[in-house]
């Protein structure tokens, strides 16, 4: 499994222009319309409420982070939920392993419907299959955490940091649990004999 090393812009402008390369190597020659960059706010010191002040750095980064979710969700929207076919050339930047792969496993594994693992519901049948669920995205996949929990039926990324921490906990102590997770991560990388 092959992970995107993580790149620190200085502006927002620097990581839209990577952003727009990125898009024209995976999309081709048209690329996607992208949003126009937030202009930069200037903030003046009040003495009474210094800390509600913001300088042009802290919302340079803010248009950076902004700009990079609307590009990860646009790029879910787009691959997340297409299927690998055989023979099907996969972009080197798009993981093999996707969220939807990861839920369809966890649904079989555990034979609990993927509409169940979506839905509200909380009964203990659905919670462990749903939070072993956000657990593998999280450790088999670059997605953020309001990625998956956006793809987990509309979830707070909280939510699925509570669920990644929780099952990490519980695969320490629960033999059960350490082994369903080994058979899930084969299974999905398709090792499973």
């Amino acid at each position: 499994m092959s992970y995107v090393e993580a790149i620190h812009y200085t502006s927002a402008s620097a990581m839209l222009a990577n952003a727009k390369a990125i898009r024209r190597r995976i999309f081709g020659a048209k690329p996607l319309p992208t949003p126009a960059p937030e202009p930069e706010r200037v903030y003046s010191i009040e003495p009474r409420n210094v800390f509600s002040c913001r300088t042009k750095t802290m919302d340079a980064e803010h248009s950076a982070h902004v700009a990079e979710y609307r590009l990860q969700t646009a790029l879910d929207d787009y691959l997340g939920s297409t299927e690998e076919t055989e023979g099907q050339t996969i972009h080197p930047l798009v993981e093999k392993t996707t969220i939807d792969k990861i839920i369809r496993e966890c649904s079989r594994y555990f034979d609990v419907p993927i509409i169940d693992l979506k839905a509200n519901r909380r009964t203990r049948k659905i919670v462990l299959p749903r939070q072993t669920a956000m657990y593998l995205a999280r450790i088999m996949t670059t997605w953020s955490l309001p990625v998956i929990g956006k793809r987990m039926g509309g979830r707070d990324h909280t939510t699925v940091l509570h669920a990644v921490n929780k099952i990490a906990k519980l695969r320490e102590t629960d033999e059960s649990i350490s082994k369903a997770i080994d058979d899930l991560t084969a299974i999905i990388r398709g090792e499973a004999a």
